[in-house]
């Protein structure tokens, strides 16, 4: 498939496999895994600017 891991790339592709209803491949796991890391990288900056801010 792909020669190099693209994070961003992994919520699309997990889209795209439960659509064909492949949901044991490893591009479902590797979403499924990427997905909160994401959530949780966008809270971790939006909180430190929050409280940079001053509000």
């Amino acid at each position: 498939m792909l020669s190099r891991f693209i994070p961003i790339r992994c919520p699309v592709d997990v889209v795209r496999s439960a659509y064909v209803a492949t949901y044991g491949s490893t591009t479902m796991l590797s979403g499924v895994l990427v997905a909160p890391a994401f959530a949780l990288v966008g809270v971790m900056v939006g909180t430190r600017v929050f409280r940079t801010a001053g509000a």
